[in-house]
């Protein structure tokens, strides 16, 4: 990528949703990697830690293996914006300083920072999913986890200079039988199945005593979800921007 010329540049995690036509960006993160699919003629760089379940890229597109915690140092003042989002069982307490510290580093001046995560807040709504949420809260302080990301990271991004912070509430219906509840309801039942072993390994925090157990909470939490507490469960993400001064 030649950031001599004068085209935009982008720093991407997972979904970009606006970007400009025309562009060079950067993915950084696991998750899908077809985004690129739907930006027109932007030319991207896609970063990750690891190169598994990566497609072959169209012309435009280049994925790379690197760390958000250490961006290579010749990225400083490059790009006009970094996307970052869906990292909430990725990184570390400390390592969310210095993913946001990297973000700002490598932005150019008055360029921009979106990140998007899943709250876990919402899981509390149900009696289900307030057991779920005490087993993923001892997890993550067991892992040295930030479980509350979504709601630290605008107060993180003023904390490193950001300027301009502002965050929106997504949220998506979980109860019934439409193409979003389901693929709401499967994604983060499918998320937390994948933390089985790990899980199971820590003991289960005193919650579910075997993987048995561990399936039979998801799959009441999957009821739980479908029906709904007095007919509604949202899922929540938080998206916040944030300009650079």
């Amino acid at each position: 990528m030649d950031a001599g010329t004068d085209r935009s540049h982008y720093l991407l995690t997972y979904d970009a949703e606006e970007v400009k036509s025309g562009s060079p960006a950067r993915h950084e993160g696991p998750g899908q990697r077809n985004w690129y699919r739907y930006l027109g003629t932007a030319s991207f760089c896609s970063i990750s830690r690891s190169q598994l379940h990566w497609p072959t890229p169209p012309p435009n597109v280049e994925f790379l293996v690197h760390n958000i915690t250490a961006l290579p140092k010749e990225w400083s003042g490059t790009f006009d914006l970094v996307h970052q989002s869906l990292l909430i069982a990725a990184l570390r307490t400390e390592e969310w300083t210095r993913a946001i510290n990297e973000a700002h580093r490598v932005l150019k001046s008055g360029g921009w920072a979106q990140f998007m995560e899943l709250s876990l807040l919402w899981l509390q709504r149900g009696p289900v999913g307030r057991r779920l949420w005490d087993v993923f809260r001892a997890f993550s302080e067991a892992r040295t986890m930030l479980s509350t990301c979504a709601e630290d990271i605008p107060q993180m991004l003023k904390d490193v200079g950001f300027c301009n912070v502002r965050n929106e509430l997504v949220q998506i219906e979980m109860v019934g039988s439409t193409p979003d509840a389901i693929v709401a309801r499967q994604s983060i039942i499918g998320a937390y199945r994948r933390l089985k072993k790990a899980i199971v390994q820590e003991g289960g925090f005193g919650i579910v005593g075997s993987g048995e157990e561990y399936d039979a909470l998801l799959d009441e939490l999957d009821r739980e979800f479908e029906t709904g507490v007095n007919g509604s469960y949202l899922m929540e993400f938080v998206a916040v921007v944030a300009q650079k001064a």
